[in-house]
């Protein structure tokens, strides 16, 4: 095969019209390292499954896909990267451009299983940059779009669900090594995070709200800036009323994200949210 599909996964053993996966390079469908001449299109579709169905779905698109539903939508999976696409990648311009401009043509993400699904959720994500395995993620509109952009995030499982929930985080060159289990239950949760040369290292069961009080830009800038680095944030941060920072233009006068998530060092969320609405300006989607 052509990528590096990695996670244990016998993708030469399952590709052909048997097991519903096509290994699609540039938007054509081969089989046995031979061109079939088809489109992925065609080939979904003559698999007996469906994938790529939309006009432009799977243009350009490099990596295998599942014929299950997968890049689904106006340019879907168009121009992207991604060693395998699986339950993902749908509706319009959900993996766009994901992955696209690897490290040495590689695949910038290994894989993609039951996420990004709205409209943008997963747009440019890691291009230029790379991610590892996205799995049960990136649900919402614009959830992951830009994310590892330039940078780079290990794995994003269980997160990021909601509208702009991992917006730009690790964009330009910052760092994340994993998101688990966070960023999820309200809006833009985490978006920012560890931009521009920042650095997280664990973002575990934190940056969320719950289904009765959805979160607001919980841990939004939390890393930002060159040289920033934060080992780990574990279990905080979930209040619906409460916003943690870190050293950034937007809460400079602030107390740092505490290693104890105490609530004395972190400030309602409405406060935070107007600020950082006037430095952004209108009609930046942040309001």
């Amino acid at each position: 095969a052509c990528n590096a599909y990695g996670q244990g996964d016998d993708i030469d053993g399952m590709i052909g019209s048997r097991n519903h996966f096509i290994d699609c390079r540039n938007g054509i469908a081969f089989f046995n390292e031979v061109s079939t001449e088809q489109s992925c299109r065609e080939a979904c579709a003559a698999s007996g499954g469906s994938c790529c169905v939309g006009d432009n779905a799977c243009d350009d698109f490099t990596g295998v896909v599942r014929a299950d539903g997968s890049c689904s939508g106006i340019d879907a999976c168009r121009g992207a990267n991604i060693g395998l696409v699986e339950n993902s990648c749908v509706e319009e311009n959900s993996c766009s451009y994901a992955g696209a401009n690897g490290v040495d043509g590689d695949a910038g993400i290994v894989s993609l299983k039951n996420s990004c699904s709205g409209p943008s959720a997963c747009l440019y994500a890691a291009y230029g940059g790379s991610v590892g395995t996205i799995e049960g993620s990136c649900s919402g509109f614009k959830s992951c779009v830009f994310a590892a952009y330039g940078g780079s995030i290990g794995t994003i499982e269980g997160s990021c669900r909601g509208i702009g929930a991992c917006d730009c985080a690790a964009y330009d060159g910052g760092s994340i090594d994993t998101i688990e289990d966070s960023c999820n239950n309200g809006n833009y949760n985490c978006a920012l995070v560890a931009t521009g040369g920042g650095s997280v290292g664990l973002i575990l069961s934190s940056c969320s709200g719950t289904a009765d009080a959805l979160a607001t830009r919980a841990c939004v800038e939390v890393g930002q800036g060159e040289g920033m680095r934060i080992d780990d944030i574990n279990s905080c941060c979930n209040s619906g009323n409460e916003v943690c920072c870190q050293s950034s233009d937007f809460c400079d006068d602030l107390n740092p994200l505490p290693d104890d998530c105490a609530a004395d060092r972190t400030i309602g969320t409405m406060g935070f949210v107007r600020r950082f609405a006037d430095e952004l300006g209108e009609g930046n989607g942040y309001e």
